[in-house]
């Protein structure tokens, strides 16, 4: 997502972040397969992971990959805050279906991405117009 929002030329109104549900992996890289698929399409990526807190509520928007991860956020969520909870392939073409599968265990890091990839790309679109956002000059 932060790629895309690079290359819309929009990181100076789009704020990317990412957290896990349980805090697990917390501390590292990302999966080595997961980033040579991001290298493979020329995204350099190394931020580590880490758990979601209350404060990441704040964020006008919390995607998640699953059906359960949003459920999650629904219950997590602290009183007083209003993100719109969603699942990513919401912004996807029906095609895609409806959670992404994690890759961790049963592999298909490349479709993962591709999926990711369409879902993130329609969220992009959705805030572009429900914000009313201007792209600037693109880095594509």
């Amino acid at each position: 997502m932060q790629d895309l929002v690079e290359k819309a030329g929009l990181s100076d109104q789009i704020e990317v972040d990412s957290a896990g549900i349980i805090s697990y992996h917390s501390g590292e890289l990302a999966d080595p397969r997961a980033r040579r698929v991001l290298a493979d399409h020329d995204i350099d990526y190394l931020g580590d992971a880490r758990k979601i807190t209350e404060e990441d509520f704040e964020a006008d928007y919390l995607i998640g990959m699953s059906k359960e991860h949003v459920d999650e956020l629904g219950w997590a969520k602290p009183r007083g805050t209003q993100p719109k909870i969603h699942l990513l392939l919401e912004f996807a073409d029906d095609a895609f279906g409806q959670e992404v599968e994690d890759p961790y265990y049963a592999g298909g890091f490349d479709k993962t991405y591709e999926l990711v990839e369409a879902g993130c790309k329609g969220l992009l679109e959705h805030i572009i117009q429900e914000h009313h956002l201007t792209q600037n000059q693109s880095k594509s």
